[in-house]
């Protein structure tokens, strides 16, 4: 009875907000006048993108293993030891090895890991401080595996994790199995992602490369931009529109920490913070290298990413913001046209931005 109320109150609250933030937005506007070229310049002095790229060459081998875990891990002393128990401690039929790229750490974690290397399923790493996106890449290189896993080295693989999610994997066919999410700050869970079993997912999938195993086909010509911020944008944009099975399970198969100072969870002035513009313009590059379409889905997308674009840059100068907005204006308009007129679930943003609208733009961000 008491989560029937808990679910009502929510409902009730949805829709009241639905309609407060309605009434401000048609109520409100701000119509930007600027020069959309002249704001990608300004972008390009002030906060210029990496000169990387997401696609590759990568080299996918003799299967030897059913699954590769790639462990990239950088000053994570405090947390190494448990996230490495937690994927070696697997009980499985299925063979699996781990590669761990330590990034450069300048505390313990190098001396940490060593200590594993009797371990016949581990094979390390050490290179010097290149991200994310490098201690996962020279992993990436050579794939001697059918299946493809990434675990952060904060982060802790479930009981069961490798089983459950590799016997969905080859009883479905599947280019991905993603398992349920469990999210914890130090000891005290926040809150779950829970998946239902369903041999053919159509839904979206998490945007992180963690909580799934993904077929290494699908990385063969796909890498981790380096020197980007939100790398992990490839996954929904350039990793699962390559798929022709998704498959999901309801089993916990993966525990997620999250930090506060993560730069996914705070806001700060740090100008690589407009990184998330710029791979939204990167990763359409590469789809039209891959010969991946623009679709309604990618629209939806790209929609979503306009909207985590702003949240992550809220901090920033005004003009910045702007500026990212005209970009972001011209770059939907030559790829987004034709579906930015329908009376989809993102329209209201979609003529926001179509008006060149500041004020409706940033009240609708804020809302969803």
């Amino acid at each position: 009875m008491l989560e029937f109320f808990k679910k009502r109150f929510r409902s009730v609250k949805a829709g009241v907000d639905r309609v407060l933030f309605e009434m401000r937005y048609w109520t409100s506007c701000e119509i930007l006048e600027g020069n959309e070229t002249e704001a990608i310049e300004d972008l390009l002095q002030e906060a210029p993108p990496p000169s990387s790229t997401a696609t590759t060459q990568n080299n996918i081998e003799e299967e030897k293993y059913d699954l590769t875990i790639i462990i990239p891990a950088y000053n994570a002393e405090k947390w190494i030891r448990k996230c490495v128990d937690s994927v070696i401690n697997q009980e499985t039929d299925y063979k699996f090895w781990i590669w761990i790229t330590d990034d450069g750490s300048t505390d313990k974690t190098g001396a940490i890991l060593d200590s594993y290397l009797p371990n016949e399923k581990i094979h390390m790493v050490h290179q010097e401080n290149r991200g994310y996106s490098g201690a996962r890449n020279i992993a990436l290189r050579k794939i001697f595996s059918r299946y493809v896993m990434f675990v952060d080295a904060d982060d802790i693989l479930l009981p069961g994790a490798i089983e459950d999610l590799l016997n969905a994997a080859y009883t479905f066919q599947a280019d991905i199995v993603e398992g349920s999410v469990i999210a914890f700050r130090e000891k005290n869970k926040l809150y779950d992602i829970k998946r239902k079993t369903e041999p053919r997912f159509k839904g979206q999938l998490i945007g992180a490369p963690w909580g799934k195993i993904i077929a290494s086909k699908l990385f063969e010509h796909v890498q981790f931009p380096e020197n980007y911020w939100y790398e992990d944008t490839i996954i929904n944009t350039l990793i699962c529109p390559q798929t022709e099975k998704v498959a999901t399970i309801s089993n916990d198969v993966y525990a997620y920490s999250v930090h506060p100072e993560s730069i996914t969870q705070t806001h700060d002035t740090n100008f690589k913070r407009v990184d998330s513009y710029w791979i939204m313009l990167l990763v359409h590059e590469d789809m039209k290298k891959l010969g991946i379409s623009i679709s309604l889905k990618s629209y939806q997308h790209t929609m979503g990413h306009i909207v985590f674009t702003y949240r992550r840059t809220v901090l920033l100068p005004e003009n910045i913001k702007k500026n990212i907005f005209l970009g972001t204006r011209r770059f939907m308009k030559e790829n987004y046209s034709k579906y930015m007129n329908s009376t989809n679930v993102d329209y209201l943003l979609a003529k926001a931005i179509l008006d060149k609208d500041y004020k409706k733009y940033c009240l609708f961000c804020e809302w969803k």
